[in-house]
């Protein structure tokens, strides 16, 4: 069964931005924010500011992806393990 996207409209820099990602990839955005302590603009607001790809939905699923492969390797290079449902 395909997702569909949200989109969610949010001011970046000044500027009104829809964001449209998949269920998964908001609820990660969602955690990912949690844990750093900042909210989901604010990690999209750096995305958009650093961003090599043209389109901002791609680029926030690239950091998503990155994020959660950089947590993989500390873990493992700890030797912790991480499971799936984390």
């Amino acid at each position: 069964m395909k997702e569909e996207r949200r989109t969610r409209a949010m001011k970046i820099h000044g500027r009104n931005t829809n964001l449209s990602l998949e269920p998964d990839f908001w609820q990660a955005l969602g955690d990912i924010a949690r844990d750093l302590g900042v909210s989901r603009v604010a990690i999209v607001a750096g995305i958009a500011e650093r961003r090599s790809r043209p389109n901002l939905s791609s680029a926030v699923r690239v950091y998503v992806l990155e994020y959660y492969i950089a947590r993989f390797r500390d873990n493992a290079n700890r030797g912790d393990t991480v499971r799936a449902d984390e």
